[in-house]
């Protein structure tokens, strides 16, 4: 079995199959490196008379990407009205070794590009 996601394999291997039944069950650990989707492709071969045949077959599998990390962001001396060029101390917290990015906008930019749709959010 093989999973690949964006043109890499993202994991291989192999499972004896269990005698006597007709199905096999594969136990998966979905990963970031498989979202937005996967193919997950299964073969085997089955030998003959002097012969032997590949068998396989593919699904893809859609992975949404949820935000595992518990990531919380404050204003430190929350309720205050800040003025242009006033520094804004932000408290952070999220698990070890998270990578995080903020971005801020000034809201007039909605006013002057005639968007009523923030970027960051969805309808």
């Amino acid at each position: 079995m093989e999973i690949l996601s964006k043109g890499k394999i993202i994991k291989y291997g192999t499972q004896d199959k269990i005698q006597g039944l007709s199905y096999q069950a594969l136990t998966l650990h979905i990963t970031k490196e498989m979202v937005p989707s996967a193919r997950l492709l299964v073969y085997y071969i089955v030998t003959g008379e002097s012969t032997a045949e590949l068998v396989a077959d593919s699904v893809w599998l859609n992975v949404q990407q949820k935000c595992g990390n518990n990531l919380e962001v404050r204003i430190l001396k929350n309720g205050r009205v800040y003025q242009p060029g006033e520094k804004v101390s932000l408290s952070m917290t999220s698990e070890f070794d998270s990578l995080v990015a903020l971005s801020a906008m000034d809201k007039a930019i909605y006013g002057v590009t005639g968007s009523k749709q923030k970027s960051m959010e969805k309808e």
